[in-house]
Protein backbone atom coordinates (compact mmCIF):
# COMPACT_ATOMS: atom_id res chain seq x y z
CA UNK A 1 0.00 0.00 0.00
CA UNK A 2 1.51 3.40 -0.93
CA UNK A 3 2.35 5.81 1.88
CA UNK A 4 0.31 9.01 1.96
CA UNK A 5 2.22 12.28 1.44
CA UNK A 6 1.44 13.40 4.99
CA UNK A 7 2.76 10.18 6.58
CA UNK A 8 5.78 10.33 4.27
CA UNK A 9 6.71 13.85 5.37
CA UNK A 10 6.04 13.02 9.04
CA UNK A 11 8.40 10.07 8.83
CA UNK A 12 10.92 12.11 6.91
CA UNK A 13 10.80 14.89 9.54
CA UNK A 14 11.31 12.39 12.34
CA UNK A 15 14.23 10.81 10.49
CA UNK A 16 15.85 14.19 9.84
CA UNK A 17 15.37 15.16 13.49
CA UNK A 18 17.00 11.93 14.66
CA UNK A 19 19.90 12.41 12.28
CA UNK A 20 20.30 16.00 13.50
CA UNK A 21 20.26 14.98 17.17
CA UNK A 22 22.67 12.15 16.49
CA UNK A 23 25.00 14.40 14.52
CA UNK A 24 24.99 17.11 17.16
CA UNK A 25 25.51 14.50 19.84
CA UNK A 26 28.48 13.05 18.02
CA UNK A 27 30.06 16.45 17.48
CA UNK A 28 29.49 17.50 21.08
CA UNK A 29 30.68 14.14 22.33
CA UNK A 30 33.81 14.27 20.20
CA UNK A 31 34.47 17.82 21.43
CA UNK A 32 34.11 16.75 25.06
CA UNK A 33 36.36 13.72 24.58
CA UNK A 34 38.94 15.77 22.68
CA UNK A 35 39.01 18.46 25.37
CA UNK A 36 39.53 15.85 28.07
CA UNK A 37 42.00 13.63 26.24
CA UNK A 38 44.35 16.36 24.94
CA UNK A 39 43.91 19.30 27.34
CA UNK A 40 47.55 20.40 27.57
CA UNK A 41 49.99 20.39 30.52
CA UNK A 42 48.82 21.17 34.03
CA UNK A 43 49.67 24.59 35.41
CA UNK A 44 52.51 25.19 37.85
CA UNK A 45 51.80 23.37 41.12
CA UNK A 46 48.88 21.37 39.74
CA UNK A 47 50.84 18.46 38.30
CA UNK A 48 49.43 15.96 40.82
CA UNK A 49 45.77 16.91 40.39
CA UNK A 50 43.29 14.41 38.98
CA UNK A 51 40.76 15.34 36.30
CA UNK A 52 37.90 14.78 38.74
CA UNK A 53 39.37 17.30 41.20
CA UNK A 54 38.16 20.08 38.89
CA UNK A 55 35.81 18.49 36.34
CA UNK A 56 32.41 17.30 37.58
CA UNK A 57 30.15 15.15 35.37
CA UNK A 58 26.92 16.62 34.05
CA UNK A 59 23.77 15.09 35.46
CA UNK A 60 21.77 12.56 33.46
CA UNK A 61 22.64 10.09 30.75
CA UNK A 62 24.30 11.08 27.49
CA UNK A 63 20.94 10.95 25.72
CA UNK A 64 19.36 13.17 28.38
CA UNK A 65 22.28 15.60 28.17
CA UNK A 66 21.96 15.88 24.40
CA UNK A 67 18.18 16.29 24.63
CA UNK A 68 18.51 18.90 27.38
CA UNK A 69 21.14 20.81 25.41
CA UNK A 70 18.93 20.84 22.32
CA UNK A 71 15.90 21.93 24.36
CA UNK A 72 17.91 24.86 25.75
CA UNK A 73 19.08 25.78 22.24
CA UNK A 74 15.47 25.67 21.01
CA UNK A 75 14.33 27.86 23.93
CA UNK A 76 12.30 25.08 25.58
CA UNK A 77 14.22 25.21 28.87
CA UNK A 78 16.04 27.99 30.71
CA UNK A 79 18.91 26.11 32.34
CA UNK A 80 21.89 24.99 30.27
CA UNK A 81 22.65 21.28 30.05
CA UNK A 82 26.17 20.31 29.05
CA UNK A 83 27.39 17.12 27.43
CA UNK A 84 29.95 15.11 29.38
CA UNK A 85 31.28 17.43 32.09
CA UNK A 86 30.22 20.80 33.41
CA UNK A 87 32.43 23.88 32.88
CA UNK A 88 35.03 24.40 35.60
CA UNK A 89 34.12 27.27 37.93
CA UNK A 90 36.05 28.90 40.78
CA UNK A 91 34.64 26.66 43.52
CA UNK A 92 37.23 23.87 43.20
CA UNK A 93 40.01 26.50 42.97
CA UNK A 94 38.91 28.13 46.23
CA UNK A 95 38.66 24.75 47.93
CA UNK A 96 42.47 24.76 47.92
CA UNK A 97 43.40 28.44 47.56
CA UNK A 98 40.85 30.49 49.52
CA UNK A 99 42.71 32.79 51.93
CA UNK A 100 41.34 35.33 54.44
CA UNK A 101 44.16 37.79 53.65
CA UNK A 102 43.77 37.77 49.86
CA UNK A 103 44.23 41.34 48.56
CA UNK A 104 42.33 40.62 45.35
CA UNK A 105 39.68 38.01 46.16
CA UNK A 106 37.42 37.26 43.22
CA UNK A 107 34.25 38.04 45.19
CA UNK A 108 35.37 41.69 45.41
CA UNK A 109 35.14 42.02 41.64
CA UNK A 110 31.46 41.07 41.67
CA UNK A 111 30.62 44.53 43.01
CA UNK A 112 28.92 46.88 40.50
CA UNK A 113 31.91 49.26 40.45
CA UNK A 114 34.07 46.54 38.90
CA UNK A 115 31.80 45.89 35.93
CA UNK A 116 34.53 47.10 33.56
CA UNK A 117 37.07 44.70 35.07
CA UNK A 118 34.65 41.81 34.67
CA UNK A 119 34.08 42.80 31.06
CA UNK A 120 37.76 43.25 30.19
CA UNK A 121 39.58 40.51 32.08
CA UNK A 122 36.87 38.46 33.83
CA UNK A 123 38.39 39.31 37.22
CA UNK A 124 35.60 37.54 39.12
CA UNK A 125 36.73 34.10 37.95
CA UNK A 126 39.97 32.33 38.90
CA UNK A 127 40.41 30.83 35.43
CA UNK A 128 40.43 34.29 33.85
CA UNK A 129 43.97 34.79 35.13
CA UNK A 130 44.96 31.19 35.79
CA UNK A 131 43.69 29.39 32.70
CA UNK A 132 44.37 25.72 33.29
CA UNK A 133 46.18 23.27 30.98
CA UNK A 134 48.54 25.95 29.71
CA UNK A 135 51.55 24.82 31.75
CA UNK A 136 52.14 28.24 33.32
CA UNK A 137 51.34 30.06 36.55
CA UNK A 138 49.38 33.04 35.12
CA UNK A 139 47.79 33.32 31.69
CA UNK A 140 46.78 36.98 31.92
CA UNK A 141 48.90 39.65 30.25
CA UNK A 142 51.40 41.35 32.56
CA UNK A 143 49.84 44.84 32.44
CA UNK A 144 46.36 43.83 33.61
CA UNK A 145 46.57 46.15 36.67
CA UNK A 146 45.60 49.06 34.41
CA UNK A 147 42.02 47.81 34.22
CA UNK A 148 41.28 48.96 37.79
CA UNK A 149 44.11 51.35 38.71
CA UNK A 150 44.28 53.69 35.73
CA UNK A 151 43.07 56.63 37.84
CA UNK A 152 45.20 55.86 40.88
CA UNK A 153 46.27 58.82 43.04
CA UNK A 154 48.41 58.54 46.17
CA UNK A 155 49.25 61.04 48.90
CA UNK A 156 52.69 60.73 50.50
CA UNK A 157 53.75 58.14 47.96
CA UNK A 158 56.64 56.23 49.62
CA UNK A 159 58.38 54.99 46.47
CA UNK A 160 61.23 56.97 44.89
CA UNK A 161 59.53 56.94 41.48
CA UNK A 162 55.95 58.09 42.23
CA UNK A 163 53.08 55.94 41.03
CA UNK A 164 51.59 58.91 39.17
CA UNK A 165 54.77 59.11 37.07
CA UNK A 166 54.64 55.41 36.26
CA UNK A 167 50.98 55.74 35.29
CA UNK A 168 51.69 58.82 33.18
CA UNK A 169 54.25 56.75 31.26
CA UNK A 170 51.70 53.91 30.94
CA UNK A 171 54.20 51.65 32.64
CA UNK A 172 51.80 48.98 33.85
CA UNK A 173 54.21 46.09 33.41
CA UNK A 174 56.19 47.40 36.40
CA UNK A 175 53.38 46.86 38.95
CA UNK A 176 54.22 43.26 39.75
CA UNK A 177 57.92 44.04 40.10
CA UNK A 178 57.00 45.38 43.55
CA UNK A 179 53.52 44.11 44.35
CA UNK A 180 52.52 40.51 45.06
CA UNK A 181 49.02 40.47 43.55
CA UNK A 182 47.32 38.21 46.12
CA UNK A 183 49.61 39.31 48.95
CA UNK A 184 50.31 35.79 50.19
CA UNK A 185 54.10 35.87 50.07
CA UNK A 186 55.95 37.16 53.13
CA UNK A 187 58.45 39.77 51.97
CA UNK A 188 59.19 43.49 52.25
CA UNK A 189 57.82 45.59 49.40
CA UNK A 190 60.72 47.67 47.97
CA UNK A 191 60.60 51.45 48.28
CA UNK A 192 63.16 52.04 45.53
CA UNK A 193 62.62 51.01 41.94
CA UNK A 194 66.26 49.98 41.83
CA UNK A 195 65.50 47.28 44.44
CA UNK A 196 62.45 45.92 42.60
CA UNK A 197 62.41 42.77 40.53
CA UNK A 198 62.92 43.18 36.82
CA UNK A 199 60.03 42.85 34.39
CA UNK A 200 61.74 39.84 32.83
CA UNK A 201 61.84 38.21 36.30
CA UNK A 202 58.12 38.80 36.63
CA UNK A 203 57.47 37.37 33.17
CA UNK A 204 59.43 34.24 34.08
CA UNK A 205 57.48 33.95 37.34
CA UNK A 206 54.16 34.21 35.53
CA UNK A 207 55.30 31.46 33.18
CA UNK A 208 56.03 29.30 36.21
CA UNK A 209 59.78 29.17 35.57
CA UNK A 210 60.93 30.56 38.94
CA UNK A 211 59.82 31.60 42.42
CA UNK A 212 59.82 35.37 42.80
CA UNK A 213 58.60 37.21 45.87
CA UNK A 214 59.44 34.70 48.59
CA UNK A 215 59.35 31.01 49.49
CA UNK A 216 57.57 31.97 52.73
CA UNK A 217 53.79 32.24 52.57
CA UNK A 218 51.09 33.39 54.96
CA UNK A 219 48.84 30.50 53.93
CA UNK A 220 49.76 27.31 52.13
CA UNK A 221 47.46 25.79 49.54
CA UNK A 222 45.63 22.70 50.70
CA UNK A 223 47.12 19.51 49.33
CA UNK A 224 43.76 17.78 48.99
CA UNK A 225 40.13 18.79 48.56
CA UNK A 226 38.12 19.02 51.81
Amino acid sequence: MPISPRRYWNRRSILLALLFVGGVGQVMGWTAVESLSTPGPMNTGHEELKCTDCHSPERGTLRQQIQGSLDHWRGLRDDIVYVGTRPVESTPCLACHDRPTDRHPIYRFREPRFAEAREEIGADQCLSCHGEHSGVRVTQEQGFCQTCHDGLEMKNDPIDVPHVDLIAKNNWTSCLTCHDFHGNHIYDVPLRMGDAFTESDVAAYLRGEQVLYSEERKHSARTSLP
